[in-house]
């Protein structure tokens, strides 16, 4: 059963990776899945969002930030230091595919892709706060998924059991940032904003 899921994970993976590509994704995948990585995102929009966040929500935003930080952090960790060696599964170029890579290969195990546990958990997690940007956040998690089939170093299956990886974790720290509020919040002043949802 296993053996036959593989083999079918595989197959999905060198069609999706030789038969869905265009010119403009090969410009497109290839910036998107290694965004994390650039100058621009580590020194300019990670403290825009940890200045907004404290900016907006005073001190309740460090409690924001923390569960946050939480949820991206415990997926990547599972992610890497768990299942990746329990599973050992090797990236699709080292097995011997035919992979066209079209971004830096960075090495390890391929099984779960923490891009997709860490997107999911931070689009999960942010979903469950701010309900009305929760299709943009899903959506994008998806195609930074994606994006790691369509470079060549991780399989379909991947990306699905990282982003539900993501979405547990995600929901894990929603669910902390939500006991804070309600039992600790009023006692410290530190009462979520009136337009925040918490259901």
């Amino acid at each position: 059963m296993l053996e036959t899921l593989l083999r079918w994970d595989t197959e999905l993976f060198l069609w999706l990776h030789h038969n869905l590509v265009a010119g403009w994704a090969d410009i497109f995948f290839p910036v998107l899945t290694d965004l994390n990585r650039t100058w621009g995102f580590k020194f300019i929009v990670v403290p825009l969002i940890v200045a907004s966040s404290l900016y907006f929500f005073r001190r309740w935003g460090v409690f924001f930030l923390l569960c946050l930080i939480l949820s991206v952090a415990t997926a990547d960790l599972i992610g890497s230091q768990v299942l990746k060696p329990a599973f050992d599964r090797p990236r699709p170029n080292v097995a011997g595919l035919d992979v066209n890579l079209k971004a830096q290969h960075h090495g390890g195990r391929s099984f779960p892709s923490n891009h997709s546990a860490n997107m999911f958990a931070l689009a999960t997690f942010l979903s469950l706060v701010f309900r009305r940007g929760t299709w943009a956040y899903l959506a994008f998690a998806a195609l930074v998924a994606y994006s790691r089939v369509y470079v060549g170093v991780h399989y379909p299956l991947d990306i699905v059991a990282g982003a539900l990886l993501g979405v547990a974790t995600g929901y894990a720290g929603y669910r902390c940032l939500k006991t804070i509020t309600r039992r600790y919040g009023e006692r410290m002043r530190l009462g979520a904003p009136a337009w925040l949802k918490f259901s």
